[in-house]
């Protein structure tokens, strides 16, 4: 996924949703007004400010949806689509693969070590 097709305002909307708060708290917490918390889920892009106290109020960093690793994992993932939440699962379950592939080589490699010792 690039950056030019991360729709931020969808994901925020979806956390809004999975945080089990409505919109008038988010905009509470925040300081904004519950027709400025719809406006900003209409929205392609936020101000990094912005996206750092919606971060803080709904306990979720959304500046790590920009970061190449996440882009790179979820590049064939529609956000709007498949919903924010399917695709950090997918993220996070290729990232413990990746984990797994290493610990394995690693494994592997002390063995082979081992054997020389001998």
């Amino acid at each position: 996924m690039f950056v030019e097709n991360i729709h931020i305002g969808s994901i925020i909307s979806s956390k809004i949703v999975e945080s089990g708060i409505n919109r008038s708290e988010l905009a509470r917490r925040i300081n904004k007004s519950r027709q400025n918390i719809d406006s900003i889920v209409k929205r392609k892009s936020l101000d990094v400010d912005l996206l750092i106290s919606i971060s803080k109020a709904l306990s979720f960093n959304f500046l790590d949806i920009y970061s190449p690793s996440f882009c790179k994992i979820s590049s064939n993932l529609c956000l709007e689509d498949a919903g924010f939440l399917s695709i950090q699962n997918k993220f996070l379950l290729e990232k413990v693969q990746i984990l797994e592939n290493q610990v394995r080589d690693k494994q592997r490699i002390i063995e082979l070590l081992g054997k020389d010792i001998l």
